[in-house]
């Protein structure tokens, strides 16, 4: 207990009491303790940029304070409330190098940061870490290491205690007072994030590396304000309702009602277009014989390497980005309800996966399978394509042998998930001419384009199986983002693939997946059109306005508006970017600002204004 004495002693020349030493040195101890974790907090933040981007940040007067603030106010509070240094310290660090390192590995592994919706999904982020191997690195054990030798000498060397009950009290209070007030001066301002901006190492069109650009604990904050959806500037919902009210709602005729065959296949992308990747064989070939009997185009998705959910709900809505959906709503789903469509479909993961067990009912879907009811296979593992691609035509034929129903199924495959392992190939063969890539990309190539050869063969049968039904249906393919590549794209770097946004090329390339619409020729004749040819590149929300088109279907008052928009631009991305005269641009010429207000504001209010289906 008196083993601090010789510091105190010290101190009381100065302080004149030993009560006021006391105060000094806890409050010092505190202060020095909860500035350090804020800035190992920090340069974990830097993620992959390290050291480079952790000095970048005090350029900025703004970056370091707004990210070791909270710490040191975090730090005091629980010294309040445990009354102990050493234990408000751990604490502290506990719940900061936990934060900061998850947000460290998701970056490296998934192009993603650790955002405040992701504690909503904890169960998801554990399974989703198990299947990546995660090493602690000799910067992380030193940390770590750090952290608990502080602690030990916290344990020793700063045992006062606050005695008055009232005081602790007054300081739980102060603390709290004061994070009331700077979170939504501070955290929550715009015009503050945009003092922050720091692109000297990223590209401006990264999400992620914008957020890396700004450490770790600020950027976590300022995204908790941005969680929660907030109307449109200036909206009005009456003026939003009389939107969509100006358009018409329009059946499908009965004798157009073809069956609907929606897939979106995992991490699925067409890397024969790129010069510098050097196939040892054709596996393409098949896929392209397909695209030359179909109408196909590009989509801009608004992810890379995960978040496949982005693509595929912005395709089910139409809504140009989306939210974890909590309750019933709008969907294209419920339109092919109320044009009495059976609506099914399959994903051979889990029910819980991004909550899709609930969402897909909110969604409108009548039945959905996953691998809890379903797609368990014998030995415990995800269903392959082989298997579930053939399980999408029993689901059908059982179906079909028991009712006349127009038929919808939209199903999303698990096969070419990453992570794709890069310290052997399990397979008997090269896909990739080795150009000089190291052992590791090797691997990686090999893994993942043996499973999309297997794909394609899956996909052209599934085109071969329609072709001769008399019951007309149509097949839609698309990928629902690039593929993971390794820690920072290496293997992405190495095969010479541009990923660099200062580039409109190398925002394509980190963007885009293929997509194509193929009818049988029941379907061609029932609806008067061939389906081949070239279409727009376009975000996945303007994916279903391509088949209701090329099907020649006007939907409903959502879907016509989203039609003018993209007539407008057929690009509405997450970075800001349009599409005008084929040109990426961040603005819209006026009079087409002025509509992509309008829109906006009418499908904030289709989104939140769920319409009973009659």
């Amino acid at each position: 207990m008196k083993k601090y004495y010789f510091i105190e002693s010290a101190l009381e020349k100065h302080c004149g009491t030993k009560t006021l030493c006391h105060t000094v040195y806890t409050t010092s101890v505190l202060l020095c303790g909860g500035i350090g974790i804020g800035l190992i907090s920090m340069y974990f933040g830097a993620a992959d940029f390290l050291l480079e981007m952790f000095f970048s940040y005090f350029n900025n007067f703004y970056t370091p304070l707004l990210n070791i603030l909270p710490v040191v106010l975090l730090i005091f509070l629980l010294y309040f409330i445990t009354n102990r240094v050493w234990l408000s310290f751990s604490l502290t660090s506990v719940l900061l190098l936990g934060m900061s390192l998850t947000n460290y590995y998701k970056i490296l592994l998934r192009d993603d940061p650790f955002l405040p919706v992701d504690l909503t999904l904890f169960a998801e982020a554990n399974t989703i870490m198990e299947r990546y191997t995660v090493t602690l690195n000799w910067k992380i054990v030193i940390a770590l290491l750090c952290c608990l030798f502080i602690a030990v000498l916290l344990f020793f060397f700063a045992r006062q205690r606050i005695k008055s009950g009232k005081g602790r009290l007054i300081g739980i209070v102060a603390v709290l007072l004061c994070s009331t007030v700077i979170y939504p001066t501070l955290y929550t301002s715009e015009t503050l994030y945009n003092k922050t901006e720091n692109l000297a190492l990223i590209s401006q069109w990264s999400e992620t590396e914008q957020y890396i650009s700004r450490g770790f604990v600020y950027p976590f904050l300022y995204a908790i304000h941005s969680s929660f959806e907030k109307p449109p500037e200036g909206y009005d919902e009456k003026k939003a309702a009389s939107t969509l009210a100006g358009y018409d709602y329009d059946d499908i005729p009965d004798q157009e009602r073809v069956a609907v065959f929606a897939v979106m296949c995992e991490a699925f992308n067409d890397f024969s277009q790129f010069d510098d990747l050097t196939f040892a064989d054709n596996i393409y070939a098949p896929y392209h014989e397909l695209e030359a009997k179909s109408y196909r185009g590009h989509l801009i998705t608004n992810i890379f390497g995960g978040g496949t959910v982005d693509t595929e709900w912005c395709f089910l809505t139409g809504f140009s980005s989306y939210r974890l959906f909590r309750s019933n709503t709008n969907s294209y789903v419920r339109y092919f309800d109320e044009q009495g469509y059976y609506t099914e479909g399959g994903h051979p993961s889990y029910e819980w996966f991004y909550n899709r067990v609930n969402v897909n009912r909110y969604l409108g879907f009548e039945d959905y399978y996953f691998y809890e009811n379903r797609f368990e296979t014998e030995d415990g593992s995800m269903m392959g394509d082989d298997l579930f691609f053939a399980d999408m035509q029993k689901r059908y034929e059982t179906f079909r042998a028991d009712s006349a129903q127009p038929y919808f199924s939209f199903n999303v495959t698990y096969q070419n998930h990453g992570p794709y392992s890069e310290t052997e190939t399990f397979y008997d063969r090269d896909y990739i001419v080795n150009d000089g890539y190291s052992d590791k990309a090797m691997h990686v190539m090999n893994n993942y384009f043996a499973g999309i050869e297997n794909t394609v063969t899956n996909i052209c049968a599934t085109a071969d199986y329609l072709d001769p039904l008399d019951e007309p249906a149509v097949l839609i393919i698309f990928g629902d983002h690039n593929p993971w590549m390794g820690d920072a794209s290496y293997v992405y770097r190495e095969a010479g693939i541009d990923l660099d946004f200062s580039s409109d090329q190398g925002f394509y390339n980190y963007y885009e997946t293929p997509y194509l619409i193929y009818a049988n020729n029941a379907a061609k004749k029932a609806l008067g059109n061939d389906f081949v040819g070239q279409g727009e590149d376009i975000s996945p929300c303007f994916l279903m306005n391509e088949l209701f088109e090329q099907a020649g279907w006007s939907g409903n008052e959502f879907m016509k508006l989203s039609g003018e928009m993209k007539t407008v631009t057929p690009l509405l991305h997450t970075t800001g970017l349009f599409v005008q005269n084929s040109v990426l641009s961040d603005r819209l010429k006026e009079a087409d600002a002025a509509f992509y207000n309008i829109y906006l504001h009418a499908q904030y209010y289709w989104r939140k204004n769920f319409r009973e289906t009659p």
